[in-house]
């Protein structure tokens, strides 16, 4: 729609002519997404997002909380080899 000449009728039509099969494979490709098994929304993509933005504070927040009570800055847990 924004490339598309529209000075003239005749150019009008010769650039709706032209875009057609680029326009019949973008359809083509819709219709196959509704069609789909799995369809992937808007609303989905954004729950999605959502929870898996929830699994990951989760795992921070086990990892904080299980790292805080067995590393401490004090107390190296580290053989005395490694720092040897």
């Amino acid at each position: 729609m924004i490339s598309a000449e529209r000075e003239t009728q005749a150019t009008k039509v010769n650039d709706l002519l032209a875009a057609v099969p680029d326009l019949i494979d973008e359809m083509n490709h819709n219709e196959e997404l509704s069609k789909a098994t799995i369809q992937i929304t808007p609303a989905r993509l954004t729950g999605l997002k959502d929870f898996s933005s929830v699994v990951g504070m989760i795992m921070n927040l086990l990892y904080v909380y299980y790292a805080a009570r067995k590393y401490h800055f004090k107390v190296l847990d580290i053989t005395d080899w490694v720092v040897d």
